[in-house]
């Protein structure tokens, strides 16, 4: 079965369970928010995954200014000067290849000025 672990957060979050980041509004695009994703491979086996990014509803896409790359990293993908003061909340979720899934809880980025 395909689980996610965190691999880098910041001290408070050390599950994929619920976590908070902030932000700063001038993150370029492309910066590593801090939160990332792998695989636990504890059973041995290797298998390819896509990550994505869906909404708290846990079936839509994420239309957010956050998205995850094909290495499990959360960045920003779009300008935040519109959020100063808000927060954007996303499920993480990891596709083997092997069919199996698996989705993180809500985390929550705050975008702060």
């Amino acid at each position: 079965m395909t689980q996610l672990a965190q691999l880098d957060s910041f001290e408070h979050c050390t599950s994929m369970r619920y976590c908070s980041f902030e932000v700063n509004v001038n993150a370029p695009i492309g910066f590593s928010i801090g939160l990332s994703v792998s695989l636990d491979k504890s059973d041995g086996l290797l298998r390819g995954v896509i990550y994505r990014l869906i909404e708290v509803d846990g079936l839509t896409d994420y239309q957010g200014p956050f998205m995850i790359d094909a290495e499990g990293v959360v960045r920003v993908s779009g300008e935040l000067n519109g959020y100063v003061g808000e927060s954007c909340s996303f499920i993480i979720e990891a596709l083997a290849l092997d069919s199996d899934s698996s989705q993180s809880d809500v985390q929550t980025i705050f975008i702060t000025a």
